[in-house]
């Protein structure tokens, strides 16, 4: 037999539960339609790819190498008759200075001659 008194309490517990768990459902649902939509990760950095690597022309290479070794051999000629036209201003400015030296004895004795002259 069922007792009148614990029915009611019975009811009005299980109207409690299922009022309690309509009210955590609706809130539930509530919170997820107006939630914000999560935010994304940001965007990784866009990969930069260096240009491919241009094609190497060994006959460019040959021909600047062939030109630097031709105006390496010009500037050593170049450097050669330079060192031979120092020594030639070397010898050149040798025979002035012994020129000179003969002119200053010439011009002494010219000198001492005229002053003989004078004295007599």
């Amino acid at each position: 037999m069922i007792r009148p008194g614990k029915a009611i309490k019975t009811g009005v517990l299980l109207f409690l539960l299922l009022f309690v768990g309509a009210l955590g459902l609706g809130c539930s649902c509530f919170m997820a339609a107006t939630a914000e939509p999560p935010k994304a990760a940001p965007a990784p950095a866009p990969v930069v790819q260096a240009p491919p690597a241009p094609a190497v022309d060994y006959g460019k290479i040959d021909a600047a190498a062939s030109k630097a070794e031709s105006a390496a051999s010009l500037a050593e000629a170049a450097a050669k008759k330079a060192e031979m036209a120092a020594g030639k201003a070397e010898m050149a400015a040798e025979k002035a200075e012994k020129a000179a030296e003969k002119a200053e004895a010439a011009a002494n004795k010219a000198e001492a001659i005229f002053m003989k002259k004078m004295k007599k």
